[in-house]
């Protein structure tokens, strides 16, 4: 059956984008046919439907989207042509994220950098009753972390995690969404791999470069009794992270693909 029209919203920040899929999911009968990343932290979601419902869609959530963060554009294609469509990326990147669709209450907050990250992500688990869902890099320094759990327990994990993010690096945005709409899920980062141990501290160093990032692990390690576990970089195609033997690590950038 040939699509009705098909609507393109491209934002920057998965805070943006989650508040505007949200918003035209509750407002208009359309359905969610693919996501897309080209960097920068440039995201773009793809929904199709009846023409004035995928208008109505997209203009709610470019209004939503523009109080979140930045809008880079949108569109409304009528009567799009199947073998156009055919030929983009866009439709073979839907993939369930780790959240599963089972919470009352879903919290996303955005940080430039992976330091302000991890401290926000420490202080969110700690400041109430959350679980971690997933988290991941978008490009442009840009990396986000997803909580679920009860409103209270969600909201007061955000706010804790905002102060944190603030403290150690740069924050960038945080939503609170009660009652989402199960079409976030495939949004959103898949649930992080490996084993979960406790330790009695973690220190992270973050370098523009790879030479930086070399030379502080030289002088942690010659310095301290400490241990270099495990290293990442900001594009989510560079693979895992790896132990200083080689071994393998759960991945860091597991989330949005690029084509």
């Amino acid at each position: 059956m040939a699509t009705a029209a098909l609507g393109i919203l491209e934002v920057r920040g998965m805070v943006a984008l989650a508040a505007a899929v949200d918003v035209m999911f509750k407002a208009t009968s359309v359905r969610l046919v693919g996501r897309h990343m080209i960097g920068s932290g440039w995201l773009t979601v793809v929904i199709e439907g009846q023409t004035a419902d995928v208008q109505v869609a997209i203009d709610n959530g470019r209004q939503e989207a523009a109080l979140r963060g930045d809008v880079i554009t949108a569109a409304v294609v009528p009567r799009p042509e199947a073998d156009a469509l055919g030929s983009m990326p866009h439709g073979a990147s839907l993939q369930a994220g780790g959240a599963n669709g089972e919470y009352e209450a879903l919290g996303i907050l955005e940080t430039k950098g992976v330091v302000p990250l991890v401290a926000a992500a420490d202080a969110m688990v700690k400041a109430g009753d959350v679980d971690l869902a997933g988290w991941t890099f978008i490009g442009g320094a840009l990396v986000h972390a997803c909580v679920t759990g009860s409103v209270g327990d969600v909201e007061a994990a955000i706010a804790a995690g905002e102060l944190a993010a603030q403290r150690a690096g740069e924050f960038h945005a945080a939503l609170v969404l009660s009652q989402p709409e199960m079409e976030l899920d495939l949004l959103l980062p898949p649930r992080p791999a490996g084993e979960r141990r406790a330790t009695g501290g973690l220190g992270i160093v973050e370098t523009t470069g790879y030479v930086g990032s070399v030379a502080a692990s030289d002088v942690m390690v010659k310095d301290a009794d400490v241990a270099v576990v495990g290293w990442t970089c900001s594009h989510p195609r560079r693979g895992p992270a790896r132990r200083r033997d080689g071994s393998r690590r759960q991945r860091f950038c597991p989330g949005w693909r690029s084509g």
